[in-house]
């Protein structure tokens, strides 16, 4: 059951699961407001710094681990992967509310103005407000006050550069995919468990572009209907049916090739439709689990 539901968070937009994460990040943090209920923890301005930029930099490193996103489906725990990563990223909206109380606490003598930190430039009025209680401070201190924020603010922009990055390599694994048959597998079952069968057939047949197939041979276009999956092909020929031998070799080729083995295993049909260019139809070859001995 985990699995399924995590199989459908995936197949979520890029902007909603976006939004999942904000959503997240606001949990922890209300969370971390209630544990944070009558507290008088008193955090001065480089302490702050240094530890929001400590945080941020650390949680960019977490989304790295999406990369692992087809190993995990192919072992099936999808939903370890989907659970470590939100569990740390509602662990930074709790850490998050921790600091920016105590820097609440230090700056205006109570945590109620904690939230600025959830709201771009207001959150630097945390950053850059004085403590009640400044009191004069040495030459040392000033010198360890100022590398702490500068070593603070240098993990923020390293965090922001990182998480570029991150989002490169995850863009560049997905991309990769798309050549390797084992992930397209991967991702085709993903959709298959989590959408069922006849809508993830919908959706590869949206996706599916006419290309062509060699100097005689074009996909037109890719069909669902039910769990049946067309691909319609034209052929430059003078044949008026298509030869046993091919029919023979279509067969064997659809059933061999691994991207859509969750869909013939799953009980859905792989129809290759052959037409000339003149309209004329060479034949239909379909394959399913039985013929295909699964």
């Amino acid at each position: 059951m985990l699995e399924t539901y995590a199989y459908k968070l995936m197949n979520l937009g890029e902007f909603t699961l976006t939004l999942i994460g904000f959503g997240v990040v606001a949990a922890g943090f209300g969370v971390g407001l209630l544990l944070r209920t009558g507290a008088r923890l008193s955090i001065k301005r480089m302490p702050y710094i240094f530890w929001v930029g400590s945080t941020y930099f650390l949680i960019s490193v977490v989304p790295l681990a999406w990369v692992l996103t087809f190993d995990a489906i192919e072992k099936q725990i999808l939903w370890a992967l989907t659970s470590f990563i939100y569990s740390c990223i509602f662990l930074f909206g709790v850490a998050c509310a921790v600091l920016a109380h105590g820097r609440s606490v230090n700056a205006y003598g109570t945590g109620g103005r904690a939230w600025y930190a959830l709201i771009p430039i207001i959150n630097l009025e945390l950053f850059f407000r004085e403590p009640l209680d400044r009191e004069p401070v040495g030459l040392g201190d000033q010198l360890r006050n100022g590398l702490g924020v500068t070593f603070g603010l240098t993990l923020l922009l390293l965090g922001t550069v990182l998480d570029k990055l991150v989002n490169e390599q995850i863009d560049l694994r997905a991309q990769e995919a798309e050549f390797d048959e084992s992930m397209q597998a991967s991702s085709i079952d993903m959709m298959v468990r989590s959408m069922g069968l006849e809508e993830a057939l919908r959706q590869i047949a949206s996706e599916t572009p006419g290309q062509s197939i060699d100097d005689q041979t074009i996909l037109m276009g890719v069909r669902s209907e039910g769990a049946v999956l067309s691909y319609f092909y034209q052929m430059e020929t003078d044949e008026v049916r298509l030869p046993d031998h091919m029919r023979m070799e279509i067969a064997q080729y659809n059933c061999d090739y691994v991207p859509l083995y969750p869909v013939i295993k799953a009980g859905g049909t792989i129809e290759d439709v052959y037409m000339r260019e003149d309209g004329v139809e060479l034949g239909r070859v379909s394959v399913t689990r039985e013929s295909c001995s699964f």
